[in-house]
């Protein structure tokens, strides 16, 4: 563990980590193809026989808000499919494009990275007509909460709180399988029957609600010029 003796310090040293995460050559060829070989076989066999459960979160603050069931064999869907705004609520400039650029980079679409009100803890915020792209989302996170708000359209929100530590590796996401079913966290609610949070103020009218076929790949996404 690395350990910085000022809070600002480790915000500078993530931001490079991810400006650099273009450039996968952090293990040796060999290793990481023994290591993917390894993960797939593993991984498979868990989807064979548990179906894939969504990374719904390691937050601790998860426990306010209730899960939504996933619909019945719903799967995890294309990366390039989602539209998501990134909120820099780490009081850090820059921190926020720095891991917009990441998910950039892993396919997701970004529509703009904008400065938020301090968070502590990182969330993933989406409607009900979102909610299995924000679990696919939630799977390259190690530790956001998700929050079901009162949106009808198709955009995500991410905040980047302080809290944040890092986006989960790209070799143990397990939302990147989009033949595998998604099954639904554990005590999850029908989202009848969940309190829908207020949405942050946003364009309604950018992304368009998922339909069962509908997906967002054929719009640019753009990360908005002077982000934070």
């Amino acid at each position: 563990m690395k350990i910085f003796p000022r809070e600002e310090d480790r915000f500078e040293a993530l931001k490079v980590e991810y400006q650099q995460e273009k450039s996968l050559t952090t293990l040796t060829a060999f290793g990481f193809i023994f290591l993917a070989l390894f993960l797939v076989l593993a991984l498979v066999s868990i989807y064979t026989l548990f179906g894939m459960t969504p990374s719904a979160s390691k937050s601790s603050a998860q426990a306010k808000y209730p899960l939504p069931c996933v619909e019945n064999s719903a799967s995890a869907v294309p990366a390039s499919s989602i539209s998501v705004r990134v909120l820099n609520g780490s009081n850090m400039p820059g921190f926020g494009t720095a891991v917009g650029d990441s998910l950039t980079n892993r396919g997701f679409l970004v529509r703009s990275v904008e400065t938020y009100t301090t968070s502590n803890d990182t969330q993933i915020r989406f409607g009900q007509n979102a909610i299995v792209q924000a679990y696919t989302l939630a799977g390259h996170f190690t530790n956001a909460t998700l929050i079901l708000d009162d949106r009808e359209d198709g955009l995500i929100d991410v905040i980047i709180g302080r809290s944040f530590s890092e986006l989960q590796d790209r070799y143990l996401v397990m939302t990147t399988d989009t033949t595998s079913p998604l099954a639904s966290p554990e005590k999850c609610l029908s989202v009848l029957d969940i309190k829908k949070q207020p949405a942050i103020k946003h364009d309604a009218t950018l992304v368009p609600a998922y339909g069962s076929t509908d997906e967002t790949s054929d719009l640019t996404g753009q990360t908005a010029s002077g982000a934070q």
